[in-house]
């Protein structure tokens, strides 16, 4: 990946054009047109985009500008990235992982769709650490690789989770706290069991009403 600063204003296919001097045109133009150029972190392929001085251009490798092009096309909310861990926004309605009845329309496959593009091995994927029910929002970490998940699930009951939730009426106390005992079956369907269950996990919810 090349670096450069806007030094006076233009626009993008000048400044490509000047900067790039080394390169035939037809080659920049291709550049641009295949999504390889970020101004200030987000990619362009307008070639009259406006540039200022202080802004910051960044080419892409062909395989980062491949991932990149994947994430905008499927509409993946990155928040964080690097090379052991993904942390992504997941929207409501979208469910983290297949089931039997559905296996592309998850989150867990898009991004491997969007991690496989930046490297050579078409078995590279991502790994799930933890999954959100699929009518919640909010944001899932993904591994890298076996390792960092397994070692990110062995610490998992240090995480706090916290939830935001819209209820038909209000609880009767302002705050309090809901525990229970959850089992997971071989679907990854998960229902309450009895405490004496030889796979009950303990769960604790604190709630507190933040406005009516």
């Amino acid at each position: 990946m090349r670096n450069f600063s806007v030094s006076e204003a233009t626009h993008l296919q000048d400044f490509l054009f000047k900067t790039l001097a080394d390169l035939k045109k037809t080659k920049i133009k291709q550049i641009l047109k295949f999504g390889s150029i970020r101004v200030n972190g987000r990619v362009t392929t307008w070639y009259q985009h406006p540039l200022k001085p202080g802004d910051k251009i960044e080419i892409l490798g062909k395989q980062r500008a491949s991932a990149e092009k994947s994430k905008a096309e499927l509409g993946l909310k990155i928040v964080y990235e690097d090379s052991d861990l993904l942390v992504v926004e997941k929207p409501a309605g979208l469910l983290t992982m297949g089931t039997e009845r559905e296996k592309e329309a998850t989150l867990y496959f898009m991004l491997n769709e969007y991690e496989r593009p930046k490297t050579k091995d078409e078995s590279s994927r991502v790994y799930i650490v933890h999954r959100l029910d699929r009518d919640a929002s909010g944001l899932i970490v993904f591994a890298k690789s076996d390792a960092v998940k397994r070692a990110l699930q062995s610490h998992w009951e240090l995480a706090t989770k916290k939830y935001y939730a819209i209820t038909e009426g209000t609880p009767k106390e302002r705050s309090g706290t809901i525990e229970n005992y959850l089992r997971e079956d071989a679907f990854k369907r998960v229902y309450s069991v009895s405490k004496n269950h030889p796979d009950a996990q303990h769960a604790v919810t604190h709630y507190r009403v933040l406005r009516e």
